[in-house]
């Protein structure tokens, strides 16, 4: 089973490795952003820990990768 944190339980998102406040988290939601990364279950939001961990990871990944192109030109 995929593990869910509740955007609203502060606590957990700060053991799950998220650093955000819940309203950035509500926001998100509301306007559409990462629609991959939450799900509603009743009347509760969570968010979807394994596609956080995805999205840190590419988010990394592109770091790396515009810092390569900034050292091969010498900068």
């Amino acid at each position: 089973m995929e593990r869910l944190v509740w955007v609203k339980d502060r606590k957990a998102l700060l053991e799950a490795g998220i650093h955000l406040k819940p309203e950035t988290l509500y926001k998100w939601h509301c306007i559409g952003r990462h629609p991959r990364l939450f799900v509603r279950i009743g009347n509760r939001l969570f968010l979807r820990v394994r596609v956080w961990e995805e999205m840190v990871q590419k988010a990394i990944a592109e770091a790396e990768k515009r810092a390569k192109k900034l050292e091969n030109l010498g900068l």
